[in-house]
């Protein structure tokens, strides 16, 4: 196994290690492990790894669980922008960052905490949740 791998290897460990500390309610032992391949992205990248999707929808995941609503989802609209989610070297499913979208959403739509596309109703004319160009 080379370096490049064993990399890879630990980057999906610590995902998995943050998401299942998340699901015990461990939130600080889940945010230490976002927060450190957040901090070691440019790492991974030198040994040629795109791990960045991955971490950014752990990150949003967490910070959800910690009551941070608009930075996750504004994690989650910046994910959903991109076209390069399933070319990663750890894929994200665009369905499953979108769906993640709509469900966080649909929680805020209603209420004055934040607002998704810049209109007073939520959604928008459209229905619409991504930023489109």
């Amino acid at each position: 196994m080379n370096a490049k791998d064993t990399c890879l290897l630990e980057a999906r460990a610590i995902l998995k290690s943050s998401s299942l500390a998340r699901r015990h309610g461990t939130l600080q032992q889940s945010l230490n492990a976002a927060t450190y391949l957040s901090g070691n992205l440019r790492e991974y990248a030198e040994l040629g790894l795109s791990i960045n999707a991955a971490t950014r929808f752990e990150e949003a995941s967490v910070l959800w669980e910690l009551s941070e609503v608009t930075p996750s989802v504004n994690i989650l609209r910046d994910l959903c922008d991109r076209k390069d989610l399933e070319k990663q070297s750890i894929p994200v499913n665009r369905a499953v960052v979108l769906a993640q979208l709509v469900s966080k959403s649909a929680s805020l739509v209603g209420t004055s905490t934040y607002n998704l596309v810049g209109t007073s109703g939520g959604f928008g004319e459209t229905g619409e949740v991504c930023r489109r160009d």
